[in-house]
């Protein structure tokens, strides 16, 4: 399913865990991983050299021990700035999805300083996979397949852009212990007969997902707002281990506007997220 994984990193002690999601990238295809760490510029130009060797030298280490669990491994140490950077290798490899980590807590806490985190939910047009992480620096993944699909839940407005995000699930569902399918309406009080055509396309999705593997599927199709907030909310009450969105259109206001709700929910709902854009017009 995502054969080919850019893996951006720090090389903090937080890169360990970050690699704990390799066995089940593994499960679902991947087979080629790019190990990226962004030299980014700054005021002491003369130290560039070492820093950019010692990022060699530590990703070297890195990917040497990948390529032992049978992948294919590349390294890159880009120069410029973390989030065209890290899309820019993307596209050079032909990913297939970004795998980024997000402590939780605040912007301030992201593994990437700033705001690298929110300007690739922004910007990317392949799915990015936000590897939540634990504040010790050590995580609680211990790398088994299976954790990160353990419980899933989808939130899809059933609208044509959030189709790309709905395919994700069905490719996962195979793989999923338990997958929820939720629905948030944010306007209260909706027409009741809009509110049951919603249900009867959530059920039609459920189905699909059972026929594609998916051991146990549920539907909620609940009202609250702002979304986001509702998400997380119902992510935690399943303990889900993977929360499914959908990043809709190419304007950029809109795009800018659900770049910071993924993020938001990245952080705030301490789950991993797997953000999943529309297809351009024609793309299919």
């Amino acid at each position: 399913m995502y054969q080919r994984v850019v893996i951006a990193t720090d090389l903090s002690a937080t890169t360990a865990p970050l690699l704990g999601a390799i066995p089940d990238l593994y499960r679902l295809g991947t087979r080629e991983v790019t190990l990226v760490c962004v030299l980014e510029p700054g005021i002491f130009k003369r130290k560039d050299s070492e820093r950019r060797a010692d990022y060699e030298r530590r990703l070297g280490q890195l990917a040497d021990r990948l390529r032992g669990e049978g992948l294919e491994v590349h390294t890159e140490v880009a120069e410029g700035f973390s989030v065209q950077q890290i899309l820019s290798v993307a596209k050079q490899r032909n990913a297939g999805l970004v795998l980024v980590g997000s402590r939780g807590y605040s912007m301030l806490h992201d593994v990437f300083v700033g705001s690298t985190l929110t300007g690739l939910l922004q910007n990317a047009e392949l799915p990015v996979l936000v590897k939540h992480l634990a504040a010790d620096g050590e995580g609680n993944e211990t790398g088994e397949p299976g954790r990160l699909l353990r419980s899933v839940v989808m939130a899809t407005d059933l609208s044509v852009a959030a189709s790309a995000a709905e395919e994700a699930v069905l490719g996962l569902a195979p793989y999923a212990a338990r997958v929820m399918l939720l629905s948030v309406m944010e306007q209260q009080g909706e027409d009741s007969g809009d509110a049951e055509a919603l249900r009867q396309r959530l059920e039609a999705l459920a189905e699909q997902c059972r026929k594609a593997g998916a051991a146990e599927v549920d539907v909620r199709l609940t009202e609250g707002h702002p979304a986001s907030a509702v998400i997380r909310d119902v992510a935690h009450e399943r303990d889900a281990s993977l929360v499914i969105v959908g990043k809709h259109g190419y304007q950029g206001f809109r795009n800018n506007v659900m770049g910071r709700t993924t993020s938001k929910l990245a952080r705030e709902s301490e789950r991993h997220v797997l953000m999943v854009p529309a297809r351009k017009p024609g793309v299919r």
